[in-house]
């Protein structure tokens, strides 16, 4: 059994076009059609995946965040080398995303790994 590709080719596109837009214009300056348009899609196939720019932008978020936390928990786990590479990686795939992310400050989005974490919760098992 093969597994089809085009779903995650979809996502990355999206996700590629939404954070080139970021580094061009602020967040309240980009619309769907120009996600759409720059990741070389139709509106219809962006809401198969998501519901609107709002949505996209809270999942981005989320990713960052679960793998930050997936970082602390290998780095301060028992195995200190899985954390470190845990942490190369998401240096290397992640960095131009969260320098994105940096740049949005809604009220409902607003993206900042030291407000995540309080120390009043656990930063543990958030992450599916």
């Amino acid at each position: 059994m093969t597994t089809d590709l085009r779903p995650k080719r979809t996502q990355k596109a999206i996700k590629e076009a939404f954070v080139d837009l970021l580094h061009e214009r602020d967040y309240d300056k980009i619309n769907m059609q120009d996600i759409v348009t720059r990741a070389m899609i139709t509106r219809s196939t962006f809401y198969q995946y998501y519901f609107n720019k709002s949505d996209l932008t809270g999942r981005l978020i989320a990713e960052i965040r679960c793998g930050y936390e997936q970082f602390l928990f290998l780095r301060f786990g028992k195995n200190p080398q899985e954390g470190i590479k845990a942490h190369e990686s998401l240096t290397h795939q992640d960095r131009r995303l969260a320098l994105a992310l940096l740049k949005i400050q809604t009220p409902k989005h607003n993206f900042s790994l030291r407000d995540t974490y309080t120390g009043q919760e656990s930063i543990f098992g958030v992450c599916q």
